[in-house]
């Protein structure tokens, strides 16, 4: 497969015959199966990322979770796509802040996941640029995305797309 890249536009096919779209319901199993992939990934990163429902329920609850997001209009839920297959997917959505700053709207990519198989190859920076055209289409031109710093491979990625550290969740088990 050869490298990605991507014209601005809502379903884009980009080269080496990968094409970035709008999610559909037929998706969601795939995009299901990637992001268990992606939390079994960051488990052993930090306790918190621990799955503590069976497979079976983990696929239940991610199903709906998914399902209730495509077709939701401040949500992009989109995927990529090659030889007919899923083989990434991007997560994100709008958001508002209290009116009293100078950025009062932005959108947070919370998941963004490519098949272990299709990595580095530039699907991710293809569905980075769908989030970013999707989001200049609403006049967003501010994207947040939150990541764990033990995973380099995520780490590299974010800040080679120039993401910089603005804010720092901690957290104190008690």
């Amino acid at each position: 497969m050869a490298k990605a890249s991507v014209r601005k536009k809502a379903s884009t096919k980009a080269s080496g015959g990968v094409i970035i779209r709008r999610a559909k319901k037929e998706d969601v199993p795939a995009i299901v199966a990637m992001n268990a992939e992606l939390l079994r990934f960051h488990e052993p990163l930090d306790k918190s990322f621990g799955i503590a429902v069976s497979d079976r329920a983990l696929r239940r609850i991610l199903m709906k979770h998914k399902a209730d997001r495509v077709a939701t209009r401040c949500v992009r839920l989109a995927v990529a796509e090659y030889s007919g297959k899923v083989v990434g997917y991007c997560f994100s959505f709008a958001t508002t802040r209290l009116p009293v700053g100078q950025t009062r709207r932005a959108v947070h990519v919370q998941d963004m996941c490519v098949a272990a198989r299709c990595r580095r190859r530039g699907i991710g920076r293809a569905l980075f640029d769908d989030v970013a055209h999707w989001a200049r289409s609403r006049g967003i031109t501010r994207i947040e995305v939150a990541f764990a710093p033990a995973n380099k491979l995520s780490s590299s990625f974010w800040q080679g797309l120039g993401f910089r550290t603005y804010l720092i969740d901690a957290y104190l088990d008690i």
